[in-house]
Formats: C-alpha cells, structure tokens, sequence
C-alpha cells in the first residue's frame, strides 16, 4: 500500500502548489512530483535529498509568472 504525502509550495508571484510525495510500504523508494507547476519528478532510491535539494532539482516553474526555479516551500507535509 502506498501513502500520499503533499507540501505547499508558492512562486514569488504568489502562485501555489505542492510537492507530492508517495512512498511505499514494501519499499524504500520515494517517488515525488509537483502539483500546479510544470517540472520534473524524482524518483529517489534507497537515500534522501534535503528539501532545498529536493525542490531544485524538479526546477518548478510558475504558469503564472513562467519563472522556473523561484518556488519556495510554505508549509509542512501534511498526509493525502
């Protein structure tokens, strides 16, 4: 079974979205992508990225402002 985990993430703009992170109880790996932003998405095996690390490397960027890379974390992660 996996778990869903979400993170609010906001541009300097004021656009919002998250990081949505799911991992597995049968495995180690972390698999994330975001959520009202164009990126990437990770696959983390067996380790961790700092959360810093971890946002940087999915490069968000904004569809409001079409700013890559200006998101910031604005809460904690919360479960769903």
């Amino acid at each position: 079974m996996s778990t869903y985990w979400r993170r609010p993430i906001v541009c300097e703009c004021g656009h919002k979205g998250s990081v949505r992170r799911r991992e597995s109880d049968w495995s180690s790996d972390e698999w994330f992508n975001l959520e009202g932003f164009a990126g990437g998405h990770l696959e983390i095996t067996n380790g961790k990225l700092l959360p810093d690390d971890l946002l940087a490397a999915m490069t968000p960027k904004c569809p409001q402002c079409r700013r890559t890379g200006k998101a910031s974390y604005a809460g904690n992660w919360t479960m769903g």
